[in-house]
């Protein structure tokens, strides 16, 4: 997947374009906060693409940390 960066998109014009924060934008994309479904609407409408691509993929990558979990991978099946 292209960067930003290399499709000529800056962080800070692709915040102001959604209308959030610089911040909040760097912390969805270093994993420190969570795509909401009003960031996935503006996403949707930023790069024509349906809300639901963008929730999709943070469920993703949710399902991919809970999975890695230690409190997880204590889990063991239960014999039927």
């Amino acid at each position: 997947m292209p960067t930003l960066e290399a499709k000529g998109i800056t962080k800070v014009a692709l915040a102001e374009a959604l209308g959030i924060k610089r911040q909040s934008l760097y912390d969805i994309l270093n994993a420190k906060r969570t795509i909401t479904p009003d960031v996935a609407v503006r996403l949707g409408r930023a790069f024509g693409n349906a809300p639901q691509f963008w929730m999709n993929m943070q469920a993703n990558h949710d399902l991919w940390e809970a999975e890695r979990s230690p409190d997880v991978q204590r889990v063991g099946r239960i014999a039927a």
